[in-house]
């Protein structure tokens, strides 16, 4: 009897072993499931975030998903909108015109896929936006996909061309006026010389005009030589040099200053000129040409403070350019003509030159592959910025040198699974050799026991700040080329001093062959990029 009860037991132990052993299985696999379908989750998130422009998915009139974007530009965090009615983020204003719109859409009625509407931050900042909304199924039922674009960028955007097919228009009429005018100017200036070397008293009135003659010719001149310097899109390789930057500012500010004081004196007023002029990189370029630049930027400030005021210069170097800035505390730019001051032959100085100087100024930033920048507030002052790429330094710095791509090296760090496998794969394919790691220790380690030729620091390192790390690469090899992957609105100019002095800067979200492009143009030249 016990021997049989004992083969029961036996059995019993046996089939549970066997089943125990068949749910072990069955969760491994259930585990690898859930693995990979957090993976997949964890994907689509990165693919979700790292979208152009705020998307808000919409299921029942309620936030169901939102990405970065939409989070950063309202100023909230994703607990704080999930579950919400999407009406909540428009302004009152805009809220009856919306609702009814998404009641024609969810209807299956017309209603407009772009429109225009206000929505209302978390701090309260009321921001224009382009409404770009498409009917979708999730899970089985309708849901609704709504794109969000600050109205600000897409004006700017569309300025920008605007601007850009004005100057195109500009330079060729200029081009032509300078080559009509230029000729004929000069041959009446030549024949007006011998004029007035007849000294005869009785034709006084008859030497007078030929003056007034002579002097017109002379701003005709003067005029077409403008145009010119306006028409020339690039310098001849002879025409530039390697230069200092500071140096150019500073004895720009020495010629101006004397007509500072001057001009304070001459109004009775006080004029403060204060400088914070930092060392740049060398750039390249037509030092005489900026100098004036700069010259005739001071001098318009100092117009525009017939109270006084403070003058600020300042220079300082971030991510391969060079940053001038020129700020006023005078009267600033009324808002109906801002979007004119740099077209030819505006001013809004009555009887006071021609209307050339500013847009003269950014003919000559552009020909350094610069921006000369504007923004100013009516009764506030006015902010000029220039920026100007640095020089590359010279070939013999390039570690490529008598060196074929196979046998290049690049260390890319990045937490990012699909930037990393995107970026990694397209420079292999380019011929590179990529080693990667996903933290800021592993990075600094593969550092420890080889050199790379480039180093890319990717924006999701979890163990250490990016622009951490780069620095700390950087202060262990001056010389690496070195990348920097950033969040596109995580740098402003009130944060760009944190920026490390980088070779390159991708921002986020990525063009992948332009980034590439311009990692090979960083290996090849060895310098800095934009």
């Amino acid at each position: 009897m016990e021997s049989k009860a004992k083969d029961v037991r036996d059995k019993r132990l046996e089939k549970l072993k066997a089943e125990n052993e068949t749910m072990r299985k069955k969760l491994a696999a259930v585990s690898k499931e859930n693995q990979a379908f957090r993976k997949s989750l964890d994907e689509r998130s990165s693919v979700f975030n790292a979208l152009p422009g705020g998307i808000v998915v919409i299921q029942q009139e309620k936030i169901i998903d939102i990405n970065k974007t939409a989070l950063d530009q309202l100023g909230y965090t994703a607990e704080e909108v999930l579950g919400r009615p999407f009406l909540s983020l428009f302004h009152s204003r805009n809220k009856a015109f919306v609702k009814n719109l998404h009641k024609n859409r969810t209807a299956g009625k017309w209603a407009p896929k772009h429109y225009e509407a206000a929505l209302v931050s978390k701090a309260g900042e009321i921001m224009g936006c382009d409404v770009r909304a498409r009917k979708i199924r999730l899970n089985g039922r309708i849901a609704f996909l709504m794109r969000l674009t600050r109205v600000e960028r897409r004006k700017k955007r569309e300025k920008e061309l605007s601007q850009a097919k004005k100057m195109e228009a500009l330079i060729t009429m200029a081009s032509g006026l300078s080559s009509r005018l230029g000729p004929a100017a000069e041959v009446i200036a030549d024949r007006i010389g011998p004029l007035k070397e007849t000294k005869d008293s009785g034709h006084r009135a008859v030497m007078e005009g030929l003056d007034e003659i002579a002097d017109a010719a002379n701003q005709i001149m003067d005029t077409t030589r403008s145009l010119r310097s306006l028409a020339k899109i690039k310098h001849e390789r002879s025409e530039v040099t390697l230069f200092d930057l500071k140096k150019v500012v500073k004895e720009a500010i020495g010629l101006y200053a004397p007509k500072v004081r001057e001009a304070a004196e001459k109004r009775g007023v006080k004029i403060n000129l204060k400088t914070y002029l930092r060392s740049v990189s060398a750039v390249e370029g037509e030092p005489l040409e900026l100098q004036n630049v700069i010259v005739y930027l001071i001098g318009n400030a100092v117009e525009a403070m017939p109270k006084g005021g403070v003058l600020y210069l300042s220079t300082e170097e971030n991510a391969g350019y060079a940053h001038i800035y020129i700020q006023d505390s005078g009267v600033g730019i009324p808002e109906e003509v801002e979007d004119r001051i740099l077209d030819p032959f505006f001013t809004t100085k009555t009887g006071q030159g021609i209307g050339l100087g500013l847009s003269l100024s950014s003919a000559v930033v552009r020909r350094h592959r610069g921006t000369l920048e504007i923004t100013s507030k009516r009764d506030q002052g006015t902010i000029v910025t220039i920026r100007l790429p640095l020089a590359r330094p010279e070939p013999k710095k390039n570690r490529m040198a008598g060196r074929k791509k196979k046998d290049v090296q690049i260390l890319l760090i990045e937490d990012d699974n699909i930037i990393m496998e995107i970026l990694s794969q397209l420079l292999v394919s380019k011929g590179y050799k990529v080693v990667t790691a996903v933290s800021g220790g592993e990075g600094l380690n593969h550092l420890r026991k080889k050199a790379f030729d480039m180093v890319i620091v990717g924006s999701g390192t979890p163990d250490v700040k990016a622009e951490a790390l780069a620095t700390e690469i950087r202060s262990r090899d001056h010389a690496v080329p070195l990348a920097l992957i950033a969040e596109h609105d995580g740098i402003d100019e009130n944060n760009r001093a944190k920026v490390p002095p980088v070779d390159l800067l991708i921002t986020k979200p990525i063009d992948m062959n332009d980034a590439v492009n311009q990692i090979s143009e960083l290996l090849m030249f060895g310098g800095r990029l934009p």
